[in-house]
């Protein structure tokens, strides 16, 4: 799984690159500021991608083979609200809620999409979630080249015994990494 992430908090843009090997090992590139494990950082994303493929169930229920124009959905919910577990995180969006945008067939196995997801807290104003980029859902190679460079990269093992590795030696390349964790 490879994840671009841009998280707008209240003082700062958090900006990464996240590739998920063999459910094993986090590769992690950016993220200048976060201080904490590094496997907590996929908490935000896993929960954004958990929500966008609500979202995009809640669009088309028949799935992604279904979509073979553009379309434009438009949904208000006004009681169900969306409950997310990615199995690392949990959250909640409450009712009412409503969602626009446009899921556009991008080529064979790809979806593009832009959506607008607003939701309001109690007694609070509405919140503004906008989801954007491609899906892949295609039979293709991992999606980061072998000779990328890991240099300026952290290294999360998520299993107990090497939860804080951070080992990564300078020239390593995604390919000579894979194969030392016998992941091809």
């Amino acid at each position: 799984m490879h994840i671009l992430a841009e998280e707008t908090l209240p003082d700062e843009i958090r900006k990464g690159e996240q590739l998920l090997l063999d459910s094993k090992v986090l590769l992690i590139n950016g993220y200048k500021s976060y201080q904490g494990p590094l496997a907590g950082l996929m908490d935000s994303p896993m929960l954004m991608m958990h929500l966008l493929f609500m979202l995009l169930q809640e669009a088309e229920p028949s799935g992604p083979s279904a979509v073979s124009n553009t379309f434009k959905p438009e949904i208000t919910e006004p009681v169900e609200p969306i409950m997310l577990d990615s199995g690392i995180a949990y959250g909640a969006f409450p009712a009412p809620w409503s969602l626009s945008g446009t899921i556009t067939p991008a080529s064979d196995g790809q979806f593009r999409y832009q959506l607008r997801f607003t939701f309001e807290h109690q007694d609070g104003p509405k919140q503004l979630i906008q989801l954007s980029g491609l899906l892949d859902y295609s039979e293709r190679s991992f999606p980061v080249d072998d000779s990328t460079s890991l240099d300026g990269w952290s290294a999360a093992w998520l299993d107990l015994k090497n939860e804080n590795y951070k080992g990564l030696t300078p020239g390593l390349t995604l390919g000579k990494f894979k194969r030392e964790m016998g992941s091809e």
